[in-house]
C-alpha cells in the first residue's frame, strides 16, 4: 500500500487501537457465550450496551486515519484529473480506446520533464562529474532470468469474460476489499478478516487467489462483468 500522509497511526495510537479492537472482540465473544447459555436478558442487554460503547471508542480512534485516507484519495483523483485536463499527461492511443497504464506527455508535461532532466544533468554530470549513457528500453530474457524476475516475480492476471480486458488479480482484489471496508456497518470481526485478506493479496498462490476472488465476488471494475 502506498504511503498516505496522516493515515498511519503512531506506535502509541496503534497500540490503543489494537487494545480497543481486542476489547470489542472480547465483549462480542462474551455476548455470544451468554446467548448460548441463555443468560438473563438484562445481563445480555448490559453487555450489548458495553459493546456499543466500545465500538464507539474504537471508531473515534480510527476515524482520523480513515478520514485521511478518504481525503487523500479524493485529492489524488482531483490531481490526476487536473493533469489530464491541462494535458501534462494524456492516455496513450486514446482515439483507439487507450491502453491501461500507458500515458503520453502533453506539451507542458514534456517541458516539465526537460526541466527535471536539465537539473539532473547539472548536478550529476556537471557537479559530480558522472558520465551519462542512454540504454535500450528492451531487455532480453536471459538478463531478467539472471536477475530473478522471471522465476520470482509473477503477477497473476484475470480477464473480463465479455470485453476481454485484463487486470492484475492482486490489485483488483485490493481495490475490491477497499470498497468493502467503506461499509460503516462492518463488524470488527469482518473488518479484521478483510484487512487480513488485503494484506496477503500479493502473497496468494494462483489457486488461493482464484478462491479468494470467488469468495468475495470480485468482478470487472469497469463493467461489472464476471472475470476468469
Amino acid at each position: 500500500m502506498s504511503f498516505i500522509p496522516g493515515a498511519t497511526p503512531d506506535a502509541a495510537t496503534a497500540e490503543l487501537i489494537k487494545a480497543a479492537d481486542a476489547g470489542v472482540k472480547e465483549i462480542a465473544d462474551r455476548i455470544r457465550q451468554l446467548k448460548i447459555a441463555k443468560a438473563d436478558k438484562q445481563e445480555i442487554k448490559s453487555e450489548v450496551a458495553k459493546l456499543k460503547e466500545a465500538k464507539g471508542e474504537l471508531e473515534k480512534l480510527r476515524k482520523p486515519f480513515e478520514d485521511a485516507k478518504r481525503k487523500f484519495t479524493e485529492r489524488r483523483e482531483q490531481f490526476e484529473q487536473l493533469l489530464t485536463r491541462k494535458m501534462f499527461v494524456v492516455p496513450s492511443f486514446e482515439i483507439y480506446g487507450g491502453v491501461k497504464g500507458l500515458y503520453d506527455f502533453g506539451p507542458p508535461g514534456v517541458s516539465l520533464m526537460q526541466n527535471v532532466l536539465k537539473l539532473w544533468r547539472q548536478h550529476f554530470v556537471l557537479k559530480e562529474s558522472m558520465l551519462e549513457i542512454g540504454c535500450t528500453t528492451l531487455t532480453p530474457e536471459p538478463v531478467l532470468k539472471t536477475s530473478g524476475h522471471v522465476d520470482k516475480f509473477t503477477d497473476f492476471m484475470v480477464r473480463d469474460v465479455k470485453t476481454e480486458e485484463c487486470y492484475r488479480a492482486d490489485k483488483l482484489l485490493e481495490e475490491h476489499i477497499d470498497k468493502l471496508l467503506e461499509d460503516a456497518a462492518l463488524t470488527e470481526e469482518r473488518r479484521s478478516e478483510l484487512l487480513s485478506v488485503r494484506g496477503q493479496a500479493d502473497a496468494y498462490s494462483q489457486a488461493e487467489l482464484a478462491e479468494v476472488l470467488r469468495k468475495y465476488k470480485v468482478v470487472s471494475p469497469d463493467t461489472g462483468n464476471d472475470i476468469s
